[in-house]
């Protein structure tokens, strides 16, 4: 099992198993959302950082991850859930959606500033990974 809290080899990208939970936003794919990784059960918000368009095939996109409690992801998909895994923009239909928004908003709050950048074509996978450098005087918060 891979800690992402840990060290990580250049070979371990391949076994991050990234599970979306919601979409905020989607373009040939998801742009916008939160995931969380089966091997470690931590939480991200995730966006899209960088795109390289192909016409062959998927496009390739690298994504910003800002770490989000995992509590406060767990209890807005036990109030939304509908049976649909990832939820999808937007949830339900009037004070519903108000009240997710609201949730969903609570959760990206939350979040660390990016740490970690992830390469994958769809987010079913992680083709690669890198650690996030702070820039000169800022504090890390590992």
């Amino acid at each position: 099992m891979i800690a992402l809290d840990g060290e990580m080899s250049k070979n371990d990208s391949g076994n991050l198993t990234p599970v979306v939970a919601v979409i905020l936003d989607w373009f040939d794919g998801p742009v916008e959302g939160i995931l969380q990784f089966v091997e470690d059960g931590s939480c991200w918000h995730f966006k899209l950082f960088a795109e390289r368009v192909s016409s062959d095939d998927l496009d390739d996109r690298v994504f910003a991850l800002s770490r989000v409690d995992a509590d406060q992801l767990k209890a807005v998909l036990a109030e939304f859930d509908e049976g649909q895994t990832p939820l999808v923009w937007p949830f339900g239909s009037g004070e519903r959606s108000a009240a997710a928004k609201v949730s969903v908003k609570r959760v990206i709050a939350s979040a660390e500033s990016p740490i970690l950048l992830v390469r994958s074509q769809n987010l079913s996978r992680v083709d690669a990974f890198w650690w996030m450098v702070p820039a000169a005087g800022e504090a890390t918060t590992s």
